[in-house]
């Protein structure tokens, strides 16, 4: 069986629902990785809970690095839509497979495979491209726009240059997500690393931790 990025957004639909900042963004960036090394390939049970696994450990990463930064802990909200068909978990008695849905559940679900997830990002990127983009996810919408927001929405009544540039000064949120909408993610990358603060570095040295 190979996994698609939609089986994906269906296995994550409840963690996307409780994060912070756009998860789907972080998502996408890691199922590049997924696909390049054809993780989503699974033909044994234990491949599909090695994929689950890792799943788990990716959003875990992402539900971690935003309680740290943000000094939150909602990490009780992650939980994964797993179809226990294609693990091999359902028994002919109730009970039996009860047990063994919440033992494969207790597998995925275990912290310590952030330490899977990290050992996949490592192989393409570093700390700091991993936290870059962590971030980035998390504060979307501090760097793009809303299909509505434009020149024109926030200009177009305005004639007069001197006021239209009265009115562009003024608008300094505008402006800055504009120009960075336009920057590429290793831009935008660049923004974020250079700008520093103590919250900032202790998440960063989480993120060393494992890499």
């Amino acid at each position: 069986m190979e996994y698609t990025f939609q089986d994906l957004e269906n296995i994550v639909e409840d963690a996307e629902r409780f994060a912070a900042g756009n998860f789907m963004l972080w998502m996408r960036s890691v199922w590049i990785l997924i696909e390049e090394y054809k993780l989503n390939i699974c033909c044994t049970y234990s491949e599909h809970i090695q994929f689950y696994s890792l799943i788990y450990g990716l959003c875990k990463i992402y539900y971690t690095f935003t309680d740290k930064i943000s000094d939150t802990n909602f990490d009780d909200d992650l939980y994964l839509n797993i179809d226990f068909d294609v693990l091999g978990a359902n028994r002919d008695d109730e009970e039996q497979t009860e047990a063994v849905q919440n033992y494969l559940n207790e597998v995925i679900s275990d912290s310590d495979n952030m330490s899977t997830g990290f050992d996949l990002l490592g192989k393409k990127l570093d700390a700091s491209k991993v936290f870059a983009a962590l971030y980035y996810s998390m504060n979307y919408s501090n760097y793009s726009l809303q299909s509505y927001e434009t020149d024109e929405y926030y200009y177009g009544d305005i004639k007069d240059e001197d006021e239209r540039a009265k009115a562009i000064c003024s608008n300094e949120d505008y402006e800055r997500r504009k120009y960075f909408a336009s920057c590429s993610d290793n831009e935008i990358y660049d923004d974020i690393l250079n700008d520093i603060n103590i919250d900032k570095c202790e998440t960063f040295e989480w993120i060393t931790s494992y890499m």
